[in-house]
């Protein structure tokens, strides 16, 4: 599966992200979000993965990309430099619907849950500040805002120069304020997440998909573990 076909701007937008993370976020859309929902992504640089999440939200749904953009004082970790300007172009040229879009100029640490929607997103993208606590506080907010049969995919999970991802992945999955997701599926650098009720039920579909998932080029691996959780470990065929 060429990812250049479903997504035709792939090549021309600059960013870091494998084709198979978008390959298999397209695939657990299909598979478990449904039909309706809108999609939020924090840390949208120039909108490589946001641009392939719009792709597949449902004309109905909104699709919000929050950003630091030229309020670059508060990056206080170097992590993405996203320029506004150069974002809004490429929504405009490849949106599915670019009238949808709302960019949301902020820091994360400073988004209220209830302002953005509780329960009203079906994906949810996690790239914003790579410190400890902003990773922390990205999943403490976007488990608020996840709907039931809804999918978080956090960026840098194994990159080596950002370890406060994993280090505040893992402080937030081993903590008492996690209730409501539970990691599913690490690979091609990101984590996914479901909800904690469900997650059981999308990791045996997952293994049972595995002629689905050959058709994006994609194996579930072997299963291994992540703090308390035990994931399935994606590779590429």
């Amino acid at each position: 599966m060429d990812v250049s076909e479903s997504y035709p701007y792939f090549s021309s937008v600059e960013g870091w992200l494998s084709p198979n993370a978008l390959k298999f976020t397209e695939y657990l859309v299909k598979r478990f979000v449904g039909e309706n929902f809108s999609s939020l992504e924090i840390g949208v640089h120039h909108g490589k993965f946001f641009l392939g999440i719009e792709n597949m939200t449902p004309r109905s749904g909104r699709c919000v990309a929050i950003d630091l953009f030229e309020d670059q004082t508060l990056n206080i970790d170097g992590s993405g430099n996203g320029d506004k300007e150069i974002f809004a172009g490429h929504v405009r040229k490849w949106a599915i619907a670019p009238e949808r879009v709302s960019i949301l100029s902020s820091d994360s640490i400073n988004l209220n849950p209830n302002a953005l929607g509780i329960n009203t997103f079906g994906i949810i993208s996690i790239d914003g500040g790579h410190t400890r606590n902003h990773t922390f506080n990205d999943l403490r907010i976007a488990q608020e805002l996840l709907m039931p049969n809804g999918i978080i995919v956090l960026d840098d999970i194994t990159n080596q120069d950002w370890c406060g991802v994993v280090t505040g992945a893992l402080d937030f999955f081993n903590s008492p304020i996690s209730t409501r997701v539970s990691p599913i599926a690490i690979g091609f650098n990101k984590l996914f997440i479901s909800h904690f009720s469900v997650s059981k039920i999308v990791k045996n579909a997952i293994q049972k998909d595995n002629e689905v998932l050959h058709q994006f080029d994609i194996s579930a691996f072997k299963s291994t573990q992540f703090g308390s959780h035990e994931i399935l470990s994606l590779h590429q065929i």
